[in-house]
C-alpha cells in the first residue's frame, strides 16, 4: 500500500506531531509514505520518512493574529503543478489530507482542486481525511459539506465522548452540529487518540521536588502561560521544580522575556523545544502539567493520568470544549487566559498536588493508530 498525505500548520506543533505520528505508524506497518508539507519546513525530525517540504507556503504564525491574509494564486499554481508532478511519480494507492475539509478553509483554493483534478486523473486513488477533532466553523458547513464529497472516508482522532462534549460547548448551535454530523453519517469514523505505544511509558524521577511541567506547544500564542508561570514559583517555593518548554516558534523579544524571569529563580529550567519523545518523557515524570488544551499535549495528560492546570485557546471551541471534559474526567483545573496571573497559576497547582484523582479516562480510547490502520487497508482492499 502506498500512502502520499498532506499536512500543513501555522508554525504550531500539533498537527506535525499527529501527521509523523501516523505516517510512523503506517510505515511500521510496511506501508510506502510520502508526505507533502505545505507549510513553513520545521525544526522536526522526519529523518525516517520521506517529506517534500512545498515552496511558498500559504499560511504562518501571523494567521493567529490576522485571520483571513490574502493569498497569492500565483503562488497556488506553482504549488499545484509541483502537487500534481509528485503524485504522477509517486502513484499512491491512497490519498490523505490532514485536518481538511473540516479545517484549513484556504484548502478550497489548492486541495479541493486538488482533489477534483486527482478524481479525474486517477480515479482508482483513494481519498481520505485525517481531522484530529469533531470541529468546525459552523458558518461553512454546506461548503464543508460539498469538498466532503470528494472523499471516501473522513478519520476523526479521538473517541466519539469529544464530539458529545463539544455539542454541550456549542449551546444554542448544537442542532446544527449535530445535523452536520448526520449528513456524514457513513463516512465519518471515530478511531480513538493517535498516540503510539512506544511513547506510553514512565521515566524515572530523580528529583525529591515537586515538578511542574508547563509548556505552550508550538510556541505562537499565549505568552504569558509562560511568563506568569515563572512568576507563580515567587508563591510556590523551593518545593518546586519548574521545567518550563516555550516552544519553538516563540519571539525573540518573548525569549528574552522569559530568560530574564528564569534568571531571578534557582529552580526553573528553560527550553524552547523539546522532541516529542522528550517531552513525553517530562509529561510523565511531572507531578502536574500547565499548558493549554490543544490536541496532542491534553492525550498524553489523559494517558499518565497527570494532574493539570489548562488555559485552553479561547478562539478554538476544540480546547474550550476539551478542558471542560478534562475537568470532569481527570479533575484538571482551568483558568481563561485573561483571568491569568502568576498567583492563580501558583494556587491551581497547590490545588491539584493537593486533591485525590477519580480518572474516567479510558485505555480503548487510545487505539487510534491501529484503528485508522486498519480502516485505511480495508478502503485499499
Amino acid at each position: 500500500m502506498k500512502i502520499m498525505m498532506y499536512y500543513t500548520h501555522r508554525e504550531t506543533l500539533g498537527h506535525t506531531t499527529r501527521t509523523l505520528r501516523i505516517a510512523r505508524c503506517l510505515q511500521s506497518k510496511g506501508t510506502q509514505i510520502l508526505i507533502l508539507n505545505g507549510g513553513k519546513k520545521q525544526d522536526v525530525d522526519f529523518s525516517d520518512i520521506e517529506i517534500v517540504n512545498l515552496p511558498y507556503p500559504l499560511r504562518d504564525r501571523r494567521e493567529f493574529y490576522r485571520a483571513g491574509m490574502p493569498l497569492d494564486t500565483g503562488k497556488i499554481r506553482k504549488r499545484l503543478f509541483i502537487m500534481k508532478s509528485i503524485v504522477k511519480r509517486f502513484k499512491p494507492d491512497l490519498f490523505l489530507t490532514e485536518f481538511f475539509p473540516f479545517g484549513r478553509s484556504e484548502g478550497k483554493y489548492e486541495l479541493y482542486p486538488f482533489i477534483l483534478w486527482m478524481r479525474k486523473t486517477m480515479p482508482e486513488t483513494k481519498i481520505c481525511a485525517s481531522i484530529g477533532y469533531p470541529a468546525l466553523d459552523l458558518n461553512r458547513t454546506e461548503e464543508i459539506l460539498e469538498y466532503s464529497k470528494g472523499f471516501d472516508r473522513l478519520f476523526i482522532h479521538t473517541p466519539e465522548i469529544e464530539y458529545e462534549y463539544m455539542k454541550v460547548a456549542l449551546k444554542e448551535k448544537a442542532e446544527e452540529y449535530v445535523n452536520f454530523f448526520r449528513k456524514l453519517k457513513g463516512k465519518i469514523i471515530f478511531t480513538g487518540y493517535v498516540f503510539s505505544e512506544k511513547e506510553k511509558k514512565k521515566i524515572k524521577r530523580e528529583m525529591h521536588k515537586k515538578i511542574v511541567l508547563v509548556s505552550r506547544g508550538g510556541g505562537v500564542v499565549y505568552p504569558g502561560i509562560i511568563a506568569k508561570s515563572i512568576m507563580s514559583l515567587r508563591f510556590l517555593g523551593n518545593e518546586y521544580f519548574m521545567f518550563v518548554c516555550y516552544g519553538p516558534a516563540s519571539t525573540k523579544k518573548e525569549i528574552n522575556i522569559f530568560d530574564k524571569l528564569s534568571k531571578g529563580f534557582k529552580n526553573v529550567k528553560t527550553f524552547s523545544f523539546l522532541p516529542n519523545a522528550e517531552f513525553t518523557d517530562y509529561l510523565s515524570m511531572c507531578d502536574v502539567s500547565v499548558s493549554m488544551c490543544g490536541y496532542n499535549t491534553s492525550v498524553e495528560t489523559m494517558w499518565f493520568r497527570k494532574k493539570a492546570v489548562l488555559i485552553p485557546y479561547m478562539k478554538e471551541m476544540e480546547q474550550v470544549s476539551r478542558a471542560r471534559m478534562m475537568k470532569d474526567l481527570l479533575g484538571s483545573s482551568v483558568i481563561r487566559y485573561d483571568k491569568l496571573s502568576p498567583e492563580k497559576i501558583a494556587e491551581e497547582i497547590k490545588k491539584q498536588i493537593e486533591k485525590n484523582m477519580h480518572v474516567k479516562i479510558k485505555n480503548e480510547w487510545y487505539n487510534g493508530l491501529e484503528n485508522l490502520y486498519r480502516g485505511l487497508k480495508k478502503i485499499c482492499e
